[in-house]
């Protein structure tokens, strides 16, 4: 296994400041789970380093402290080499599920449960807009936690009779969908702040 000497936890430590806020379990915990992503992703300390990095520019984007991305790397360690464009996309088009008692339910899934964010985005996009159709269609809201995010492929199916490639052809992702998804009310403070430039493919 790959093992993180004092000198690489001391940096990390320093970057995330995680000992303003880990306990000793809690940080021991942390970088056990950074050594073992490291070993299964054949990371090097400093591929690793990097992407930490560009983690953390991200979730400054979005208004989040490094307490909060500290979590969530404990949580999903995948985090670090998702695709940051895309993984920008689902927070702005998850602004569609609204709030809890004042609080956001994109930023509620992120911190609690960020594996629900691996769904790629153009199924997401799908699903959001067939189930926006339905929706006024039935005079229901179906655009929750479960519909988005949880359904698997087959359990999406059997629920609502539309495979994944006939969401995914009949709702593409386009430019004119991107501009909706930013036209959301919760988005608005993101219009002027594309995530680095253009969208992958």
């Amino acid at each position: 296994m790959n093992r993180l000497n004092d000198a690489s936890k001391r940096e990390i430590s320093k970057i995330l400041n995680i000992d303003y806020f880990f306990d000793d379990k809690t940080k021991t915990l942390f970088f056990d789970v950074l050594e073992k992503y490291m070993e299964k992703k054949r990371k090097t300390i400093g591929v690793l380093l990097k992407d930490l990095d560009t983690t953390i520019n991200f979730f400054n984007l979005i208004n989040y402290d490094k307490e909060r991305v500290a979590y969530i790397i404990l949580r999903n360690p995948s985090i670090l080499h998702s695709n940051k464009n895309d993984l920008y996309l689902k927070y702005l088009i998850l602004d569609i599920l609204g709030y809890d008692n004042d609080v956001s339910l994109r930023d509620k899934i992120f911190i609690s449960k960020p594996k629900d964010y691996l769904i790629g985005v153009n199924l997401l996009y799908a699903r959001m807009c067939f189930l926006s159709k339905l929706s006024s269609e039935k005079n229901i809201n179906l655009l929750d936690e479960t519909n988005l995010l949880k359904l698997t492929n087959e359990d999406f199916f059997i629920r609502y009779g539309i495979t994944k490639e006939e969401l995914i052809s009949n709702y593409p992702l386009t430019e004119s969908g991107i501009s909706y998804i930013y036209s959301l009310p919760g988005n608005s403070i993101f219009n002027k702040k594309p995530y680095m430039g253009q969208r992958n493919a």
